[in-house]
């Protein structure tokens, strides 16, 4: 049972360190894109791919020694990784450990993901204006015949008196 343990804890390091990896991936993604170098940023993006398979094969390690270890424990198929830490006792601090580092780092995984989402749909909006004055639709115009005056109609304006 110590063997498993130990094992799950090696699976639980591997999918944080493939997760930091994967965190610089994007931070690099981020400057390709500030700098405005796409055709490195489409490449960075099927290397993204491999980052996302290979977590999926780390997970699929993972399942499978816990359900292993769910069995030594005489625990159900499936039980929750604070199910198996409470059975283990002092054993099981290390796994609970392991699993805190790696829930961090999935944690900075997701906001650096959304982070470089905000950036591309920057990006795809700024186009879109570009476009839009290329071409003279309607989109790019600032003001309106009513939207020209209407907030003065609204408020009181200014006569110089004070």
């Amino acid at each position: 049972m110590v063997q498993e343990v130990r094992e799950l804890i090696e699976v639980f390091s591997e999918f944080e360190n493939t997760v930091r990896e994967n965190i610089e991936l994007l931070k690099e993604q981020q400057q390709t894109m500030i700098d405005g170098e796409y055709d490195l940023f489409e490449e960075l993006t099927f290397k993204q791919e491999e980052f996302d398979r290979k977590l999926r094969i780390i997970e699929q390690r993972r399942m499978t020694l816990s359900d292993s270890l769910c069995e030594a424990l005489s625990l159900p198929e499936g039980s929750s990784i604070l199910q198996i830490v409470e059975r283990l006792g002092d054993e099981g601090r290390d796994l609970m450990i392991s699993v805190t580092q790696m829930m961090e780092a999935i944690q900075e995984l997701t906001f650096s993901r959304a982070n470089l989402e905000r950036m591309v749909q920057f990006q795809l909006s700024y186009i879109d204006f570009l476009q839009a004055g290329m071409s003279g639709t309607k989109k790019m115009q600032t003001y309106t015949p009513a939207g020209k005056s209407s907030n003065l109609r609204k408020t009181e304006r200014f006569l110089g008196d004070g």
